[in-house]
């Protein structure tokens, strides 16, 4: 009998560090920012490449679109006026009226208890 009491202790103790856990992950939180790498001057080259987060309103029409999966680019206007197409596939953004590009990249941020995980999705390095 000491062993089936035992047992469901153990089952208990399971039973709230399940809890615990679930409660944990609810309480994190996860953001996504879309940036752009920005020009790099001379002396900032051993630095590395410096990113510019896209604006509130063209963040959340990425992302969006991205989670659809069903568009392989999205164009939108940048605060300059001109229109930029985001393909996806190769994580660029081209200036339509320049032809320039860009490489972007897509930042996902954990936070919360336990966690501060930063990963990226950066298919163009």
């Amino acid at each position: 009998m000491p062993q089936t009491s035992s047992k469901s202790s153990a089952d208990g103790s399971l039973h709230e560090e399940v809890e615990l856990a679930q409660q944990l992950e609810a309480e994190k939180t996860t953001n996504v920012r879309w940036s752009v790498r920005v020009k790099e001057a001379e002396e900032d080259k051993e630095r590395g490449a410096t990113w510019a987060d896209y604006s509130d309103d063209i963040n959340k029409q990425l992302e969006a679109a991205f989670q659809e999966q069903k568009a392989s680019h999205v164009v939108v206007n940048y605060k300059d006026g001109h229109p930029y197409v985001i393909w996806f596939e190769m994580m660029v953004q081209l200036n339509l009226g320049t032809y320039q590009g860009r490489p972007v990249r897509r930042v996902i941020t954990t936070t919360g208890p336990g966690s501060s995980t930063r990963a990226s999705t950066d298919l163009a390095s």
